[in-house]
């Protein structure tokens, strides 16, 4: 699970996406800082009207950035890039504590699993002991009934504990990215 941890960020689509727009806006910012700065541009110029005349020379523009130094866009791009800064770090927080949720839940899950596994399993011998008493007569229906449902009670909170674990750690695996990669190798989270 550490090594499904560490491989999150390189692996989710989620947090690749917040990273490449976080690279996306540290490119905007640059450019808006680069702004600032007066911008010269050289260049070749060669033209020809209609009566055939040829002219031929250099262009040099400056432009000034002359009353705000284009303070205005370099402050939206760093709040935008600090947003996205934050967006990503509380997805990931936020999904390194579910994940810890959901672990300490398999955890319980396991641990209520054998304590319900033992349960169900004196439950069905008394089951099986009480239908073979109620055919020698020597049990009552209605409490022949009675431990019988007790014991498929039993037995449907051991599927449905299954169950439930399963599907926990199915979405561990979803929010851990936890899938197989290119190359077929898959991670597991189950120790």
């Amino acid at each position: 699970m550490q090594r499904a941890l560490a491989a999150m960020t390189r692996r989710r689509p989620d947090l690749l996406a917040l990273q490449a727009g976080y690279e996306s806006q540290q490119e905007k910012l640059r450019a808006a800082i680069l702004a600032q700065f007066p911008a010269i541009t050289v260049g070749f110029v060669k033209a020809r009207d209609n009566s055939n005349i040829a002219s031929t020379g250099f262009s040099i523009g400056l432009s000034l950035p002359l009353f705000d130094g284009n303070r205005g866009n370099i402050a939206v791009e760093r709040a935008t890039r600090q947003q996205l800064h934050d967006d990503y770090a509380a997805r990931l927080l936020t999904d390194r504590n579910d994940i810890r949720r959901l672990l300490a839940d398999l955890e319980t899950d396991r641990a209520q699993r054998a304590a319900l596994a033992a349960h169900a399993a004196r439950l069905a011998r008394a089951r099986d002991a009480a239908q073979l008493n109620y055919r020698a007569g020597r049990l009552d229906w209605p409490t022949y009934l009675a431990l019988r449902a007790n014991s498929l009670s039993a037995d449907t909170a051991l599927l449905a504990l299954d169950q439930n674990s399963h599907e926990t750690a199915i979405a561990l695996d979803a929010l851990a990215g936890a899938w197989p990669d290119a190359s077929g190798m898959t991670e597991t989270v189950r120790k």
